[in-house]
């Protein structure tokens, strides 16, 4: 099979349609953090940001509007990039 520039362009542009970015001030591990707009199914990532350095922090939507890391980000800014389920 033939690699198909345009569609696999077609299929990139179809996957970053809706994505969209959020921050949060940090929380303790597993403590609940309220993203109004996300949904379960969402995919979620993360970045936590340590004297202005930037370090990914894995994370997960649990409820709708609601998303939980698994590390301590207190006191630090955590920016979400929220994947809408296709």
């Amino acid at each position: 099979m033939a690699w198909n520039r345009e569609a696999h362009q077609g299929h990139a542009i179809r996957q970053l349609q809706g994505v969209w970015n959020a921050t949060a001030a940090g929380v303790a591990a597993n403590t609940n953090i309220a993203i109004v707009g996300v949904k379960v199914g969402d995919e979620v990532k993360a970045i936590e940001y340590t004297a202005g350095v930037p370090g990914v922090v894995v994370a997960s939507v649990t409820a709708v509007d609601v998303v939980q890391v698994t590390t301590v980000t207190t006191g630090n800014t955590v920016l979400f990039t929220i994947y809408p389920k296709q």
